[in-house]
């Protein structure tokens, strides 16, 4: 984060991001499986107007 910080391309007022992430993560430490990460990232990445059929 320091490095981000440091460079004016990422300035958040350049990128309206300043770098620190978030405080939610869908992980195992959260409850969420392995199969439910999967689901959530396929359903993130769908193109289409049928996210549920792969």
């Amino acid at each position: 984060m320091g490095a981000n910080k440091l460079n004016p391309a990422l300035s958040p007022e350049r990128s309206n991001l300043d770098g620190t992430g978030h405080e939610f993560y869908v992980d195992n430490q959260a409850g969420f499986s392995p199969q439910q990460q999967t689901d959530l990232i396929n359903f993130l990445l769908a193109l289409d107007d049928d996210p549920g059929n792969f």
